[in-house]
């Protein structure tokens, strides 16, 4: 029987959970390499550096030294806009389906800056969403969902029915105790299923795409 997941708003992060970030940092990383004739990271050491989820530009500093890190950003950021972001597998469908039963959802980001721009490269319409809130505390600090939280109740959400999603443990760390029972893991990033269930969040919460959850979700705000 499938679990139905009554929920009155939804509160996302975007990276590698709406929108593939790591992969195309990955491959433009590569690009710039390419261009200034620099040896990239290997595959592997691009995921184990990224699970730790550093800050942006922090990615450079790691990989090419203070100096240099600074030479590949610029370089980065000059050819980025050329190049479009791609959505996840299933956050397509699953946004459909929470448009469909009008439930609010807000996006939640460490990045404001062209957010909107990656939204529309990706194929993901701005507008279904109520707010994108950008984090003032960085998670997985227990507050870090708090303005979020906020948004959605003035919405009219109720809280103890917000639904929380994320790719990474630190996403699932930052909702409050209360309310962990309402996180989904979706294994679109480089975390993977055991490094959720090892922080006790049940097996029934991790999905593989996002869309897996679109036929149990119901609109909670009747």
């Amino acid at each position: 029987m499938t679990k139905i997941i009554k929920t009155s708003g939804i509160i996302s992060d975007t990276d590698n959970t709406l929108i593939a970030t790591h992969s195309f940092v990955e491959n433009h990383i590569i690009r710039t390499c390419k261009l200034l004739k620099l040896k990239p990271p290997s595959h592997q050491k691009y995921v184990s550096y990224l699970k730790t989820n550093p800050p942006f530009e922090q990615i450079f500093n790691f990989f090419f030294g203070n100096k240099r890190g600074s030479e590949v950003l610029e370089a980065y950021r000059k050819t980025a806009p050329s190049f479009k972001y791609k959505a996840v597998p299933g956050a397509l469908g699953f946004i459909r389906k929470t448009d469909k039963l009008k439930i609010p959802m807000v996006i939640v980001t460490n990045r404001l800056r062209m957010i909107e721009d990656r939204l529309k490269q990706a194929e993901i319409n701005p507008k279904s969403f109520e707010d994108v809130v950008s984090l003032d505390i960085p998670k997985p600090n227990k507050h870090a969902y708090d303005s979020a939280i906020d948004s959605l109740i003035k919405l009219g959400a109720k809280r103890e029915t917000i639904l929380f999603i994320g790719d990474h443990p630190h996403d699932y760390l930052a909702v409050p105790d209360n309310l962990k029972a309402n996180f989904y893991a979706v294994l679109t990033g480089l975390n993977k299923a055991h490094e959720f269930t090892e922080l006790h969040l049940s097996s029934e919460n991790i999905v593989k795409r996002l869309d897996r959850l679109s036929g149990k979700i119901e609109n909670d705000n009747g």
